[in-house]
């Protein structure tokens, strides 16, 4: 585990192979500093709610990169934004999850944000 601050965090596992350490897996995870509006905006539409929200919480974009057998690399199973949403307005119980695949249009609308 490593980390690069309060909220980037990054995973790797190792399996010993042919007697060596090997990286099978590597995750990270880095917290997104996007200001509320953005927020709101980006949960609304990965909830597919029109009505406005006050939408607080966490956000964080995840890679997931996992070794292929075959060729011995480490691919990319998952990229997305998670966004951990508390709505207080009752509509979500307790905290939310919506996973936005980085690849959608809604992902490339936050990494526009992000930039």
């Amino acid at each position: 585990m490593e980390r690069g601050g309060a909220i980037y965090h990054y995973y790797s596992t190792y399996q010993y192979i042919d007697g060596e350490p090997v990286k099978i897996k590597y995750e990270e995870r880095e917290g997104l500093l996007l200001d509320d509006p953005q927020v709101e905006e980006f949960c609304a539409a990965a909830s597919g709610k029109e009505e406005e929200a006050d939408y607080e919480g966490r956000w964080y974009y995840e890679h997931v990169m996992e070794r292929d057998s075959v060729t011995g690399e480490l691919e990319t199973v998952s990229e997305e934004y998670v966004f951990y949403c508390d709505n207080e307005n009752g509509e979500l119980s307790g905290w939310d999850r919506f996973h936005v695949d980085a690849a959608s249009f809604l992902g490339s609308r936050i990494a526009q944000a992000l930039e």
